[in-house]
């Protein structure tokens, strides 16, 4: 695992723009997308810049860092500031932003390994004045979003290349296709490929026009095969052409990135093995060509990234670290370049999600084979960092804990710390992620809300939950709702939410008095009431929990006499549960841990935070927590752990520590289980 964190991407724009607070939220939902998913948590993240940290009216340093402390920033930050007219009005005046930008560029020029600094603008908008803070001219037009994702990753990706080789050429793209479908209908996919990489700044190959007569044919296209990266069109007939498969199978065996246009008008009289386990894009005219080039190059980030994450040590067996999933093709390769003589025992590390157990027999069968007999383990990051075996505290307690009940809000300082509510989801995604895998399961409570933490829960447990509880754990969810949170909510919005529980978790519905209902109550409730119901929630939760995180919430505007995130603190140490506080996102998480000593945010990048914590409506908080200070449950974190919990902005470092607080604490249940399971050589913590 890498040491630190690999790549920020921080967006700066002014507080005005909606522009570009759009290409935050692009960028934010493409980075944490379907072609990033595999790598573990943290290594891209995105992050805004464009609301003012204090009265100087300037956001936070563009250097993401806890404490703004450069040694513990990113390996890589690309900071990328987006043009609009209220930015070109600003620059012509001597204040806050012309300042906040100038001091962007002397950052750059003083870390250019560290720090690429490049502009996006508008395609409607002209070019950028002088008084830009020093900014370059050069920038990123923004024509769409396709474009804009596609040019963003492009560059990152040519920039990661750069610094380790400054003599680096434009990523190459060699195109695979069937020559006698060039003669038919399907040549309009060819046509199309043809015609958008024209338009982008790809190096490409087409062997149609690019071996000349008297070249060698198999050895130019041999050569070629082994560029940066291969764009495969599917048509009719490329799966049952031996030089076009040679062809895949070369770039697959090199750990090359490939991705699959599927142009077939007929469908194949056969299909091929060696064209599997490749991320497709099926060919529906020109954009979804643009769409290919686009998870073309998020591949070759991928692997770039993949590289420099996977830095894990061979304790004695012979590690393999392959960018995407092994398969029979590429793990056959490996063992026969070990130079006739296979490893005694290997362990494979690939990218999430995790193998099934039924590819996994089928790998190990093919290694045993080949001569593997000892140990041979295949994992993920998520999975190798969620060992029990991993990061072992002393003192940890032995004991089967069932679930984690997760307390995460919103809270008033996320926008001044450059975060959105997007990186709230993904920590409930990370974490949720993390503690299934681990073996335990979830508890939450709070409103049933249409894409809300209620959704992103269910999709990890439908995900991951089902595979991946190896404990005792019956019911992996159990949701609490207080009044009046499902009362908002349609009958047949209900109805469904239930049914698609049942089958793995309960909901609780909290009614008038604490009372569990088994139906919404029609009635108007009065602000008691509803206090209530929601310290009976919080009560609820504790009981289905057996340890609780929390994480941000509000300090101001709370019904009742405490915040809700301090009352949920307060019944769990009660409960004598271990309680775990993730203060980097503010909020009444940060206001906790600080009242109870557990920590100082002597880190924080900044006065008045939490914004609110000084407030007098906190007096009996600030009592409540103060009497239970000496009460605190064993957590089992190492001081590494619970310093990264503690100060961390980033979704993925809380899913990892949560990760292996749930396998300490379980770790003999984990180990048990996978010794039951009949098929000890084949390893995987799942």
């Amino acid at each position: 695992m890498p040491s630190k964190p690999l790549l920020d991407v921080v967006i700066i724009h002014h507080p005005d723009d909606k522009r570009g607070a759009a290409v935050v939220e692009q960028l934010l939902e493409h980075f944490h997308g379907a072609a990033y998913a595999g790598l573990v948590g943290g290594s891209v993240e995105v992050y805004p810049r464009a609301a003012a940290w204090d009265a100087t009216g300037q956001p936070r340093t563009a250097l993401l860092s806890v404490s703004d402390d450069p040694s513990t920033a990113a390996e890589f930050t690309a900071v990328l500031p987006v043009y609009s007219r209220h930015l070109y009005s600003d620059a012509r005046v001597d204040g806050p932003w012309t300042s906040y930008l100038s001091a962007v560029a002397q950052l750059q020029a003083e870390n250019p390994e560290q720090v690429l600094l490049a502009p996006i603008c508008p395609a409607s908008l002209g070019s950028p004045p002088g008084g830009l803070g020093r900014l370059p001219q050069q920038h990123i037009r923004h024509t769409d979003g396709v474009h804009l994702r596609r040019e963003v990753s492009q560059m990152l990706t040519q920039w990661l290349r750069r610094t380790r080789n400054a003599d680096a050429k434009p990523v190459s793209v060699f195109v695979s296709h069937a020559k006698a479908d060039m003669r038919s209908a399907s040549d309009d996919a060819v046509t199309a490929v043809r015609s958008a990489l024209g338009d982008s700044h790809l190096n490409f190959f087409f062997d149609a026009v690019d071996i000349q007569p008297a070249e060698n044919w198999k050895e130019r296209l041999t050569k070629a095969a082994e560029a940066d990266a291969m764009l495969i069109v599917r048509t009719d007939h490329y799966a049952t052409r031996e030089w076009t498969l040679t062809e895949a199978s070369i770039a697959k065996t090199a750990d090359k990135p490939v991705v699959a246009l599927l142009a077939q008008r007929h469908g194949e009289p056969r299909g091929s093995f060696l064209l599997d386990n490749v991320p497709t894009v099926p060919y529906t005219g020109q954009e979804s060509v643009r769409t290919a080039l686009l998870r073309l190059v998020d591949e070759c980030l991928k692997h770039a990234l993949w590289r420099a994450q996977t830095q894990f040590t061979d304790n004695g067996t012979d590690v393999w670290t392959p960018a995407r999933a092994p398969e029979p093709l590429t793990l056959a390769r490996r063992l026969g370049d070990a130079g006739g003589a296979s490893p005694k025992a290997l362990t494979i590390v690939h990218p999430d999600p995790p193998l099934t157990d039924t590819e996994l027999l089928e790998l190990a069968a093919l290694a045993r084979g080949r001569g593997v007999t000892g140990a041979f383990t295949v994992n993920t990051p998520r999975t190798a960092a969620t060992s029990p075996d991993q990061g072992r505290a002393d003192g940890s307690p032995a004991a089967w804990l069932g679930r984690l009940t997760l307390s995460v809000s919103n809270s008033a300082d996320l926008s001044r710390l450059g975060l959105t509510e997007k990186h709230l989801e993904l920590l409930v995604a990370e974490v949720s992620r993390a503690v299934l895998l681990a073996g335990a399961g979830l508890a939450y409570g709070g409103r049933l809300s249409p894409r809300g933490f209620t959704d992103v829960i269910c999709d990890e447990v439908e995900r991951s939950g089902r595979e991946a509880a190896v404990g005792g754990v019956s019911e992996p969810l159990v949701l609490t709702v207080p009044l009046p949170g499902h009362q908002r909510m349609q009958p047949q919005a209900l109805d469904a939410l239930l049914d698609r529980v049942a089958s793995y978790g309960r909901i609780e519905l909290i009614g008038q008095d604490g009372r569990l209902v088994q139906a919404p109550e029609n009635a108007d409730w009065a602000p008691t009431a509803v206090g209530a119901a929601l310290t009976a929630m919080r009560l609820r939760t504790t009981e289905a929990g057996s340890l609780r995180l929390l994480v941000g919430g509000r300090l101001r505007g709370f019904t009742g006499s405490l915040p809700g995130v301090v009352e949920e603190a307060i019944a769990t140490i009660d409960a004598g549960q271990p309680l775990y506080v993730a203060a980097g996102f503010g909020g009444a998480a940060a206001f906790v841990a600080r009242e109870l000593e557990i920590d100082d945010l002597l880190w924080a990048p900044g006065a008045n935070f939490p914004s609110g914590a000084l407030d007098d409506t906190l007096a009996l908080s600030r009592e409540k927590l103060r009497k239970r200070r000496n009460r605190l449950a064993p957590d089992g974190l190492s001081p590494e752990d619970r310093a990264l919990l503690m100060r961390s902005h980033r979704p993925g470092d809380i899913g990892l520590v949560m990760g292996r607080v749930i396998s300490r604490l379980q770790g003999r249940d984990l180990e048990r289980a996978q010794g039951e399971s009949g098929i000890e050589e084949v390893g995987t913590t799942r």
